[in-house]
């Protein structure tokens, strides 16, 4: 075990709270990716969650998934929309409860909470248009990209505010300054509670790499892929206020997905907006 991770395993090791990742979707996580799970498995885990159900079906129902009005019940969800698309649904839904805790209910928070879904939906078109098979898989990759992030705001509230703000300050990527101020990043964290709730390889991968995908040992397609949705999801926010040593793109993920043909970027920001409004009115309904 490398020190940075050592570190971050005892600072973990003595917290009272952490996200918690509900065992109906752990579960609809593990049989979504095992090739003999049947739907009727899948629907039986989801409804053994009420609250879980009724938000795969009111998002099932939504224009933004296409089929308004006709998914009825769960098993029927799964069937017309497939297990990787109910397993994005149920993961979405658990990580926008982590983000009604006090902690995260500040402004900080609703920014968090925008980025981990702008990021997911980023990832998810560029897998559309360069690997179309593993776009969901993708979608969740960004979706929990900075969980690390997350129990660091939760925990260390904050001391990790000062921490961001250091890192605006010195014009440095908050995973350097947060390496500075505790010897371990948000990255190191994300991949323990990924490893910990027995989340997917290629999940972890994308948790532990997105900012270092050459590391990426399985999965890098999926480490690329965020760590381009993440530069993209700066380049948008900040405009001309962006700056590359703040939010650094590997240069080989730059070049393999053209994040220097401006004119793909404004089709790129137009899409992920209007997939962005559309997911946070849903979700916000609940």
């Amino acid at each position: 075990m490398n020190n940075s991770r050592a570190r971050a395993e005892e600072v973990l090791n003595g917290l009272e709270r952490l996200p918690a990742m509900p065992a109906p979707v752990l579960r609809v996580v593990q049989l979504a990716g095992d090739p003999n799970a049947s739907s009727g498995e899948i629907a039986d885990c989801i409804c053994a969650e009420p609250s879980l159900a009724a938000d795969v079906l009111r998002v099932a129902n939504s224009p933004y998934y296409g089929v308004p009005g006709e998914v009825t019940n769960v098993r029927m969800g799964v069937i017309m929309l497939g297990t990787t698309t109910i397993r994005s649904l149920a993961m979405m839904a658990a990580a926008y409860t982590w983000f009604e805790q006090p902690e995260l209910c500040s402004r900080r928070g609703q920014a968090m909470w925008d980025h981990s879904l702008s990021v997911a939906i980023f990832a998810g078109c560029l897998a559309r248009r360069y690997v179309p098979t593993v776009e969901e898989e993708t979608f969740c990759c960004g979706l929990l990209h900075d969980l690390g992030k997350i129990v660091l705001t939760v925990s260390l509230t904050s001391q990790y505010e000062a921490i961001l703000e250091r890192a605006q300050t010195r014009r440095i990527p908050d995973a350097q300054a947060e390496r500075l101020a505790l010897g371990f990043d948000h990255t190191d964290v994300g991949d323990i509670l990924a490893e910990r709730w027995g989340l997917p390889a290629m999940l972890r991968e994308a948790v532990r790499y997105h900012h270092n995908p050459e590391a990426a040992r399985q999965h890098r397609a999926f480490a690329e892929f965020v760590n381009a949705a993440d530069y993209l999801y700066w380049r948008m926010v900040e405009g001309e206020a962006f700056e590359p040593s703040r939010r650094p793109v590997d240069p080989e993920v730059a070049s393999k997905f053209e994040l220097g043909n401006q004119e793909r970027l404004d089709e790129l920001f137009d899409t992920a907006n209007a997939k962005r409004e559309a997911l946070s009115v849903l979700l916000k309904a609940a």
